[in-house]
């Protein structure tokens, strides 16, 4: 019976905990909760007359997996979020392209799955790029202005 415990088949398939929740088939229906959570979150923000973004975090462990697999652990949630034409930054592509070949302990605590100062600055780098407007006075091509569009709702970038 401890052999089906969630935590030991994760550790055996050598993937995030988290990962089993985002398959449509899984007996919690996790992909299907947080997709209608955040479509609700999206349906609010409209009804309000303000604008959502979903912002994707990766935790170390996704990276570990990315690195290992080239796959992200929360990829079932990007494709559901895209289909319900939900605006999301998804973070890993760009965090993964500006570490290089640095070490995950330069932007993650050593003992936990959270950002460390440095990891954090770079989250706040990429938001910020992402929604800024240029020193030129040109809005950027962000979300936002795609979602307004209608052009390439969904990730700003997806590997």
């Amino acid at each position: 019976r401890a052999v089906s415990h969630f935590h030991v088949v994760a550790k055996i398939r050598r993937e995030p905990r988290h990962k089993s929740f985002y398959q449509s088939d899984h007996a919690a229906n996790g992909l299907s909760v947080t997709a209608g959570i955040l479509q609700e979150f999206h349906r609010l923000a409209e009804a309000r007359g303000q604008k959502s973004l979903v912002v994707l975090l990766p935790t170390r462990g996704d990276f570990e997996y990315h690195k290992r697999t080239g796959d992200w652990t929360y990829s079932n949630l990007v494709c559901a979020l895209t289909t319900r034409g939900i605006p999301l930054l998804d973070l890993g592509p760009d965090m993964h392209e500006k570490m290089g070949n640095g070490h995950l302990s330069d932007f993650y605590g050593d003992v936990n799955p959270h950002h460390n100062e440095r990891g954090y600055r770079m989250i706040a780098d990429l938001v910020s790029d992402r929604l800024s407007v240029s020193e030129s006075g040109q809005a950027r091509k962000s979300i936002l202005n795609r979602a307004e569009t209608g052009d390439g709702v969904g990730p700003l970038r997806h590997d």
